[in-house]
């Protein structure tokens, strides 16, 4: 667990033999003394902060924080690691200055003998893009999903993306001129207009954008009128043959067209990790093993 822990998690660490972050040395502390009321030993990563400026102790109180762990009773430390702030921006030379800050680091621990088993820094980009940040393991994220970790730190070729979101179009329906569609009438209809509805909305993570389309039959169909809570409305006269139960997506592919999680990040101004991440827990997954 690379996130922050608190001292009333363990007796769920211990009970489901999983590793944590400790990022401070109260925390550590307090880990530490649970730890020992209840006779386990907790398995710890310390996280060093080489510019990030989030989470861990400043490197340069690193080895501090880690003879600190070494010597609380009920930790055994089996990680040290760090995290970069920028890996996905190539040309900046934040990643090199960090990395050169944390392999300084490293080399003080190792001569003070307490370099654990597994040392780690990288992400997806920085796995990708930086090969002196792979240390002992690495930290692939949205990677795994086939998802570029951002424009200009796109995947190598052999990735394609595993996640794809869809419905179904659940009403089709033709509008007469004049007539406004959705909360708040925000798209009226100009002409006869044939309309779907799609059984998605902003409690899924679809977002109240402009410039929302699907796929449908292999066709783009843009959404028209405000997004609700459950459904919203497509433009279906551009393709005149979908029927009432066919497959809609938003994420994928449908025939030769296809839209991305960074397609969509584009348009609402914000990156592919927050799409992916924002749909809501309600959505049914559904697993294939190809």
């Amino acid at each position: 667990v690379l996130g922050g822990a608190m001292p009333e998690h363990v007796p769920f660490v211990l009970s489901e033999d999983v590793s944590i972050s400790l990022t401070d040395p109260e925390t550590a502390k307090g880990v530490s003394a649970e730890a020992v009321r209840l006779k386990g030993k907790v398995h710890v990563h310390a996280k060093v902060d080489t510019g990030m400026n989030r989470l861990g102790v400043p490197v340069e109180k690193g080895l501090d924080f880690l003879k600190l762990l070494n010597n609380l009773p009920g930790l055994q430390v089996d990680g040290l690691f760090t995290h970069f702030a920028r890996a996905d921006e190539l040309n900046t030379g934040t990643t090199e200055n960090q990395l050169m800050r944390f392999t300084g680091f490293l080399d003080e621990v190792r001569l003070a003998g307490l370099t654990p088993s597994v040392v780690h820094s990288a992400n997806s980009a920085a796995s990708l893009y930086f090969p002196a940040a792979r240390f002992d393991m690495v930290r692939p994220g949205i990677a795994l999903f086939g998802i570029n970790p951002a424009p200009e730190a796109p995947l190598p070729e052999g990735f394609s993306p595993v996640l794809q979101w869809k419905t179904r179009l659940i009403s089709v329906k033709t509008i007469p001129p004049g007539n406004g569609i959705s909360y708040g009438h925000r798209y009226t209809t100009t002409q006869v207009e044939k309309v779907g509805v799609i059984a998605v909305g902003y409690a899924d993570g679809f977002r109240r954008m402009d410039g929302n389309r699907v796929l449908i039959r292999g066709r783009y169909a843009p959404v028209i009128g405000s997004i609700c809570m459950d459904q919203c409305v497509v433009s279906l006269d551009d393709i005149p043959d979908a029927t009432l139960g066919d497959e809609v997506v938003l994420i994928g592919s449908q025939n030769e067209n296809h839209i991305s999680a960074q397609t969509i990040a584009e348009k609402w101004g914000t990156i592919a990790y927050e799409v992916v991440c924002g749909l809501t827990a309600r959505l049914p997954r559904i697993y294939k093993d190809e």
